[in-house]
């Protein structure tokens, strides 16, 4: 089992598993000693980048997977600077996944206002029900987890720690699905727009 930095805890069969190959145990105690000594460098910088210590962790996990990746390819002696230039790389890219999901929230809270209105137009309401509907349809086309977290933090408002801890999850597997619902809505409604 891995913990929060990555890295592989004593517990894990494969952290000295006779039958991996030598190489792989290597790469697994390289990487391990990289994460070791970059981690709390990279998860401040990326933290005081974001202003969100979760999302920092979880953009420190793409981080870490491009460096289980690439790793052959980084030169020990530009280790660091490669893994600060991954990370803000990372941290902007998880920026302009959260304008785009934006976009989706935007159009579910607007769902949300016009259902709380009691005197709309014969127009609006013809309007807001194809939304409704239209919203619904992308809601109910997503995998059940993303689903089950979306739901849970827009129509109960509970917080991913919240949910994180009712399902058991960790945090970051929680953010990811919520992440990946968003984005799977986002498509869904603006190709529907676009229709």
């Amino acid at each position: 089992m891995s913990d929060p930095t990555g890295q592989i805890d004593d517990n894990d069969p494969r952290a000295d598993d006779p039958h991996q190959p030598s190489e792989v145990r290597d790469t697994a105690q390289a990487i391990e000693e990289i994460v070791a000594r970059h981690h709390h460098e990279l998860l401040a910088y990326l933290t005081g980048l974001l202003r969100d210590r979760h999302a920092a962790e979880e953009v420190l996990q793409s981080v870490y997977l491009k460096l289980v990746q690439h790793r052959a390819t980084v030169e020990p002696n530009s280790q660091r600077a490669w893994l600060f230039r991954v990370t803000h790389n990372e941290a902007i890219d998880w920026r302009r996944r959260q304008s785009r999901e934006s976009l989706a929230l935007r159009v579910i809270e607007q769902h949300s206002w016009w259902r709380q209105q009691t005197s709309a137009t014969a127009e609006t309401n013809l309007l807001r029900d194809e939304q409704q509907e239209r919203i619904q349809h992308a809601i109910h086309s997503l995998p059940p987890e993303q689903r089950r977290v979306l739901l849970s933090r827009l129509e109960e408002e509970k917080t991913f720690a919240r949910i994180a801890e009712e399902t058991g999850l960790p945090l970051g597997t929680v953010l990811t699905r919520m992440r990946l619902a968003m984005e799977r809505l986002t498509h869904a409604l603006r190709n529907e727009a676009d229709k």
